[in-house]
């Protein structure tokens, strides 16, 4: 058997030392010792700085920070130039990537190899900047601009961080033509008129943009207001602590207040005994209300989320004098329906621009079971049936109205006022689960 000489042992040595990374030697262990009591803090040094770079905050709507597009005008041949506003303390930077997307089904457009092409994507706090994007390698823009509706609105999806919630944007576009010339665009101008001062004013301040105008002339899919009004109304519910609770859309009947025992009530069914307009004979008189769900009030204007509904009591006034078997709906009467069990006073709702307590709305319900839970919100979207009446003839000249037609307005608004009235007409279908 061998001996173990003195190379032997070095060699150990050095092949323990170098898997290791121990020094055996006691001045090179030492040495060692003091190398790593230096760069432990060095390490610890550059990892707080690592950290600090991933949790410095970024611009984020649901931070309070607020961005705002003022301008976005498509180009041609794939650019759109867009002009962003920075309200916030903090820098803007967007990330390279962008979505196309159609307002109507929310869905992206089919997407190419390629990515958008953008400049100038850094905007300084309390600063704007012109940035432009090119998407003719993203999208097939040739095919876009033939097959979809000119007067069909898309919006791109900007983020900073990688589209996560609170840090994407949406800007909307019109990618069938450019800006129209501004003769033209006076031209087609429609009149616009405002929510009722002491509603407009309880309005959420980020909101009061959309309720200071009227869209009757605009389609809801096709309106670029509406389309960033939503995209205000996520953030702030996004930002907002409290639970916000969805109103429903569950079926309805309607029938007439003696008939409404009917086993099977039927919608839109005459109110007998219930005269509205005394020019009309009584068995047309079911032709002057109307009930269905609406997205909108009387000027196109959203009254809750883009996914809620309110049931709407709605009266016909003529376009023509005389005229009693059509015209145009005037919506007067606004119920919202919520589940009972979440309709509880430390909960929220958000209608028409605001978040309401349920507390608060306590004083507006008018229905409720161990179902759902009915509220009138007509008082919170106007309080003065001749003024919403008058705003209405100025944003719809195409309409007739008269003393005769007032009256009928003032009729049908206080049969619905009437609470009894509402408990006893309305009722609804469950859908099996």
């Amino acid at each position: 058997m061998n001996k173990m000489t003195r190379g032997n042992l070095r060699n150990i040595r050095r092949y323990f030392q170098e898997q290791t990374g121990v020094a055996l030697d006691p001045v090179r262990r030492k040495r060692l010792f003091s190398v790593r009591k230096i760069w432990l803090p060095v390490a610890a040094v550059l990892a707080c700085l690592a950290m600090s770079a991933f949790t410095y905050p970024l611009f984020s709507s649901l931070n309070g920070d607020e961005l705002s597009f003022s301008s976005a005008v498509y180009e041609g041949n794939g650019i759109v130039s867009i002009v962003v506003e920075n309200r916030s303390d903090k820098m803007l930077e967007f990330q390279p990537d962008a979505k196309l997307m159609r307002w109507v089904t929310g869905k992206e457009l089919p997407r190419m190899k390629g990515k958008p092409v953008f400049t100038n994507r850094v905007v300084g706090p309390h600063s704007s900047a012109t940035m432009t994007i090119d998407l003719s390698d993203a999208y097939d823009m040739q095919a876009i601009e033939e097959n979809y509706n000119r007067e069909e609105w898309f919006y791109l999806v900007l983020t900073n961080n990688g589209f996560l919630f609170g840090q994407d944007w949406m800007c909307s576009v019109n990618l069938g033509r450019q800006d129209p010339e501004p003769a033209a665009a006076e031209e087609s101008a429609a009149v616009s008129v405002s929510a009722a001062p002491e509603i407009l004013e309880e309005v959420e301040e980020e909101l009061q943009f959309y309720f200071a105008n009227s869209y009757t002339e605009e389609l809801l899919a096709f309106n670029e207001a509406n389309f960033l009004y939503q995209q205000k109304v996520e953030e702030l519910l996004a930002r907002f602590g409290g639970r916000i609770v969805p109103a429903l859309g569950p079926m309805v009947m309607v029938g007439g207040p003696s008939e409404f025992l009917d086993p099977e009530p039927i919608m839109g069914k005459p109110h007998v005994g219930t005269v509205f307009d005394k020019s009309v004979p009584e068995e047309q008189q079911y032709l002057l209300t109307l009930s269905d769900w609406t997205y909108t009030d009387a000027y196109g204007r959203m009254v809750a989320t883009a996914d809620e509904k309110s049931w709407a009591q709605t009266v016909t006034i003529p376009q023509r004098k005389g005229e009693t078997d059509g015209g145009v709906g005037l919506p007067l009467i606004f119920l919202f329906v919520y589940d009972a069990g979440m309709a509880q006073p430390e909960n929220y709702a958000f209608i028409y621009g605001r978040i309401h307590s349920f507390a608060d709305l306590e004083a507006y319900k008018v229905l409720e079971d161990e179902h759902y839970a009915v509220y009138d919100a007509t008082a919170l979207i106007y309080t003065d049936v001749d003024a919403y009446l008058d705003d209405f003839l100025a944003a719809r000249p195409d309409v007739y109205c008269d003393e005769q037609i007032r009256q009928r307005v003032h009729n049908v608004y206080g049969f619905y006022q009437d609470r009894e009235n509402i408990r006893t007409m309305y009722g609804y279908l469950r859908v099996p689960e």
